[in-house]
């Protein structure tokens, strides 16, 4: 290894980081005064009102004038226009005057998808401002649930099923949700010169949008609800695309999630190509990756074809990463870095990520070219000094990644291996047919311990579970369910699908409190297994003093922030013994066979591991300590049902116990 001894180096990256390493833009600047044309409506001529000027404002919209201008009527540094929620029209061009600020009336929006300028089925409308014009809501007071509704859907700016919009020249501040929201039936969409702070979900929101432009603007500091990012592009709908969409010049800083984000499995193989360029843009300061995207995950579709280019852009100072590539094989879209530098320096998991922790599929799709990246330190796993890291499912490995990514190690110059690490992440089918299609041996699970009282409660699961409950005669069993919301998601019904051992459908309910206690009854012998949604914005746990229960692995299994020893039986047979760990945040893990010996541990990390061990039957355990989100899935010859306690659990007829 020499310094900079790569002669290409130099010459090939000189050019394109020298405008980025170091460099703090400043916000666009306010634009010139422009002529407002001399038959322009005044809004104020409607009769402006210092307490509440929202039916002078929609009147003078409402005119169908060509020109509509916002107007300083105090002709002082700050001119307020209180309003309640405002309508945009077609064919119309709203000018907001210098030192006018559109605030939200305090104590109005009320309703969960108010906002304070909607454009919903418009057509050739302009939305900009003059110097220093700014559009304002009261983010705070919509946290206070004593006056408000949950909701993460108060826009500033809400523009769907509207072609040939432009906003420009204007701040965004304090929206209980998006600074602006672009959202489905979007066409032909310009915005340039906006600068979004301080909103309550992202900075801006991109759902749908064919012919895209986002220039020369700012969007920093969003935090309060998930996902908390500068700008996501993430559609609903398979239906919804994203068609020619361009951003550049712009700064993405300081949020309390990630800078730029990408969800797409809600697009998939019906769905028109994407096709998105990022240019010269700056994400620096994120609490999590400068940069982060999801193309794929498992459905029962392929996920989404196209391409996303990143381009000459900078990410630098992250807390977490500097970027992160998830769910990408040859049957996604592509992912292209050129000319992009990746500051890792002070990241708490190191430069890159290659992520299939969520997509059942080799890795693939993502290329670098003329790239840097700068890592701290020497020791590989060394938090910030990894340059590029790769994790997946249990048997998922790399087929194809590659390109020009050079390391910067304190000065000191290579060029990253990719073969390398595509032959330390070589695929592996064996490994992953050793974690099976499913579990389908109901009838042959019996109890531990058939006499043993259980004192302890599964742990709080997030997202699907499901809950096993050995009933060993005619009667009535209760079972006490614990529901609680994470962060400010809106607490929603839990359903619960409940069936027998052949898998009859037996009915569902809601679980709707805190505590809920519910009661079940059966005629003879039988297994209950009990189908548990609680997606994203809840856990649930279940406390059954029933000895014969457990948590299903035989898919992953979320837990949250949980530091537990669970125990699951391995019968005598052919085959490893495997427990797959996918942390979202660091945790720590240990495998322990039947008589507490440690087989197989994995530190605090964030990357994916599968425990194994080699031989041995009986109650086997992982002891778990995640500081949130982590999955856990048992493979191999093992029963894959997760115990609270010893003797507690489930196991197959005849095995030892």
């Amino acid at each position: 290894m020499k310094k900079c001894s790569l002669a290409w180096a130099g010459a090939a990256l000189a050019v394109g980081f020298a405008a980025h390493a170091g460099e703090s833009r400043p916000a666009p600047a306010a634009n010139a005064p422009e002529r407002v044309p001399p038959e322009a409506v005044r809004a104020s001529s409607f009769g402006w009102n210092a307490t509440n000027a929202t039916q002078c404002l929609q009147a003078a919209l409402d005119t169908g004038a060509s020109v509509v201008v916002v107007d300083n009527v105090v002709g002082g540094q700050s001119c307020a226009w209180v309003v309640e929620p405002v309508f945009l029209r077609s064919n119309q061009e709203v000018v907001i005057e210098d030192g006018v600020v559109v605030r939200a009336l305090p104590g109005s929006f009320k309703g969960v998808n108010d906002c304070l300028f909607t454009a919903s089925g418009v057509t050739n409308l302009v939305l900009r401002g003059i110097g220093s014009a700014t559009l304002r809501m009261e983010r705070d007071a919509y946290t206070d649930r004593s006056a408000y509704q949950f909701s993460e859907w108060r826009h500033t700016l809400f523009i769907i099923d509207s072609a040939n919009v432009r906003v420009s020249d204007l701040a965004f501040r304090h929206s209980g949700g998006d600074g602006i929201y672009v959202g489905r039936g979007s066409v032909d969409i310009d915005i340039r010169r906006v600068d979004c702070s301080d909103h309550y979900r992202q900075g801006i929101s991109v759902i749908s949008a064919r012919n895209l432009l986002i220039a020369d603007s700012r969007f920093t500091s969003t935090k309060g609800t998930p996902p908390q990012c500068g700008i996501d592009f993430e559609p609903n709908k398979p239906t919804e695309c994203l068609s020619n969409c361009v951003v550049e010049n712009c700064d993405f800083d300081n949020n309390a999630s990630g800078g730029l984000a990408f969800y797409l499995p809600q697009l998939d193989d019906t769905s028109e190509p994407i096709s998105i360029v990022i240019r010269n843009c700056r994400a620096r300061g994120n609490a999590s990756s400068g940069i982060g995207m999801v193309v794929g995950v498992n459905r029962k579709r392929k996920p989404v074809m196209g391409t996303i280019i990143i381009e000459d852009c900078l990410f630098a100072g992250n807390g977490s990463r500097a970027a992160s590539v998830g769910g990408v094989s040859r049957d996604t879209a592509s992912v292209l870095f050129k000319r992009t530098l990746f500051d890792a320096r002070g990241s708490a998991n190191g430069g890159i990520l290659i992520s299939n922790t969520g997509l059942l599929a080799d890795a693939a799709n993502v290329s670098f070219e003329d790239c840097k990246v700068v890592v701290d330190g020497n020791a590989k796993n060394a938090g910030g000094g990894t340059p590029v890291e790769f994790t997946a499912l249990p048997g998922i490995g790399i087929e194809s990644l590659g390109g020009t990514l050079l390391v910067d190690r304190g000065g000191v110059f290579q060029p990253f291996d990719f073969d390398a690490l595509a032959e330390e992440n070589r695929p592996d089918p064996e490994l992953r047919k050793a974690f099976g299609t499913g579990f389908s041996d109901w009838r042959d699970l019996r109890p531990v311990a058939p006499d043993a009282v259980v004192k302890t409660a599964t742990p709080r699961c997030r997202g699907k579970f499901t809950f096993l409950q050995y009933l060993p005669k005619e009667g009535e069993y209760t079972l006490t369910f614990h529901s609680e919301r994470i962060g400010t998601y809106r607490p929603k019904p839990i359903p619960v699908q409940m069936r027998d051992m052949n898998g009859t459908d037996l009915g569902m309910f809601s679980i709707t409190d805190a505590i809920q206690k519910v009661t079940i009854r059966t005629s003879d012998r039988n297994l209950r297994r009990f189908e548990i949604d609680a997606r994203l914005n809840a856990t649930v746990s279940v406390f059954s003093p029933y000895p014969g229960q457990g948590l299903l692995a035989d898919t992953p299994v979320g837990l949250f922030c949980e530091k537990r020893r669970l125990w699951f039986s391995v019968p005598d047979g052919e085959g490893k013994t495997l427990v797959s760990i996918v942390p979202q945040e660091p945790a720590a893990a240990r495998l322990l066979d039947s008589m507490g010996n440690a087989v197989a541990s994995m530190p605090s990390q964030t990357l994916a591991a599968t425990l194994e061990g080699e031989q041995g039957v009986g109650l086997w355990s992982v002891d778990v300590n995640a500081e949130e989100d982590v999955t856990l899935r048992i493979g191999g010859r093992a029963t894959p049902v997760f115990a609270t306690e010893e003797l507690a659990g489930l196991v197959l007829d005849g095995a030892e116990r």
